[in-house]
């Protein structure tokens, strides 16, 4: 396993530890869209705990954050990381801040007008409209997620078993990671030794 995937298997193990603390509302105040316990759990949570243990920057990780919530939603397959889709309640951009250009409702106007108020006339174009805004939102949802599919695509699809091991510090056996890959644990130690950080030891 190359350190990419041992990273990206780290963070959907940190993503899966985590997100239960981010709906019970540990990283941040609890919205309708839960976006403030999203950013922190994603930057605070996942994201920096890369940070500490592999020595990358905050850019570096969002590749690596992608790939575990996609595996968690279950719109990536991967052999040995199961979906874990209620983790991911409420994480996503909210409908009005996905951005691109907002539908054109200006054909559909006339008839409008020209229907009663009230009058069930003017019902088709309101469907019309919901139609396209409900097309909008899947669009930008699958372009959101064809990157990071495309990326890791085939390497998720010939992943094998691998023996999953704790890490713990030696001088006092505090748990550090959890079952994860004998892959990852290696990163995890090397990174250490190199900042000059505590000890880790594979238990």
């Amino acid at each position: 396993m190359s350190k990419q995937d041992a990273i990206r298997t780290a963070a959907y193990h940190k993503f899966v530890e985590l997100a239960p603390k981010r709906l019970a509302g540990e990283f941040g105040a609890i919205d309708k869209y839960l976006a403030k316990g999203n950013t922190g759990f994603r930057i605070k949570g996942v994201c920096q705990y890369l940070c500490d243990t592999f020595g990358l920057t905050m850019p570096q990780t969002s590749p690596h954050y992608n790939f575990a919530l996609q595996v968690c939603r279950g719109t990536l397959k991967s052999a040995t990381l199961p979906a874990r889709p209620e983790l991911c309640v409420g994480l996503g951009r909210p409908l009005d801040k996905l951005g691109g250009r907002k539908p054109n409702n200006a054909k559909v106007a006339p008839a409008e007008a020209a229907a009663p108020a009230g009058d069930q006339a003017a019902a088709p174009a309101a469907v019309l409209g919901a139609a396209a805004v409900e097309a909008q939102v899947v669009a930008v949802e699958e372009a959101a997620a064809a990157s990071t599919e495309v990326a890791v695509e085939q390497q998720a699809a010939t992943e094998t078993a691998a023996e999953l091991v704790n890490v713990k510090r030696k001088k006092d056996d505090a748990l550090v990671l959890e079952q994860v890959t004998r892959e990852v644990a290696e990163a995890a130690i090397e990174t250490a030794k190199k900042k000059k950080q505590a000890a880790l030891v594979i238990a």
